[in-house]
């Protein structure tokens, strides 16, 4: 006898693949995010020690 899956799981299966690649997705854009905003910011910074120190 042969066992057949109930005709459910693909669906659920589907959301289980849809809510996991969306959580990467979303992870891998605010990695990237997260480094352009820490390169911008050490830039802003090494311009306003650079100001400080001709200033003074």
């Amino acid at each position: 006898m042969m066992m057949h899956l109930p005709q459910h799981w693909p669906y659920i299966a589907a959301a289980y693949a849809l809510t996991l690649g969306s959580a990467l997705i979303l992870s891998i854009t605010t990695v990237m995010r997260l480094r352009r905003a820490k390169k911008r910011l050490s830039l802003i910074e090494s311009q306003t020690r650079h100001r400080e120190r001709t200033q003074a």
